[in-house]
């Protein structure tokens, strides 16, 4: 291969041709960092929106529904109130006697001679 001299031309088109090059680069490069961008913008906001959502129902579950605690305690409250309540029936039914326990005697019906 004869050696050629470079030449000013030659310089300026290689030059050229790197700068088209990096261009290009450079285009797609902020192509992409542009997508990445707006990929973490709608990813923020759809965790902001989820957490939002999350704290709504949380509300709406903690001011609809009772904790098991509660409910817990409110049926031991209401088994206790009940087993108050039959012990004061007992008591008051062992004071006095209650009519329906009460067996009457029935006299005897006076039948009359068959014939």
């Amino acid at each position: 291969m004869p050696e050629t001299p470079i030449t000013w031309q030659a310089l300026g088109a290689v030059l050229v041709a790197v700068g088209i090059i990096c261009g290009g680069l450079w285009t797609v490069y902020g192509a992409i960092k542009k997508q990445f961008d707006r990929a973490a913008t709608l990813g923020e906001e759809r965790t902001t929106r989820t957490h939002a959502l999350i704290e709504n129902l949380r509300a709406h579950i903690g001011a609809t529904y009772v904790p098991l605690a509660v409910h817990a305690s409110e049926l031991r409250r209401l088994d206790d109130a009940l087993e108050e309540r039959d012990r004061q029936i007992n008591d008051l039914a062992e004071r006095m006697p209650c009519p329906a326990a009460v067996k009457r005697r029935r006299s005897p019906t006076k039948r009359s001679p068959q014939t």
